[in-house]
């Protein structure tokens, strides 16, 4: 493998995700990454994203990613809403459940 893996001589990467759909997300934030040709992903929640489909749809034309949320959300044990559905115990077969 070449020591060269990544384009024009980049040595690393950053992802950049975004979670709920948040207004301000489409409002703002994509747009401004747009100005920098810089691309992320947001995860919507269907509910919010009604609200601005227009806009999550020209965030996708120009390049953005839109994943499927979970249903129930699942998080880390440590926030306390997420107590009794803590990502940190759900199995493979509970997460596949939740995103479909």
């Amino acid at each position: 493998m070449s020591d060269n893996f990544w384009p024009e001589g980049k040595k690393a990467a950053l992802s950049l995700t975004f979670d709920d759909a948040r207004l301000s997300q489409v409002d703002q934030g994509f747009h401004l990454f747009d100005a920098y040709g810089v691309k992320a992903t947001f995860y919507v929640s269907i509910q919010t994203m009604k609200q601005r489909l227009n806009q999550w749809k020209l965030a996708v034309e120009n390049g953005h990613e839109i994943g499927n949320h979970t249903y129930n959300h699942p998080c880390s044990g440590n926030f306390s809403f997420s107590k009794d559905r803590a990502l940190e115990d759900y199995t493979l077969a509970q997460m596949e459940d939740d995103i479909l």
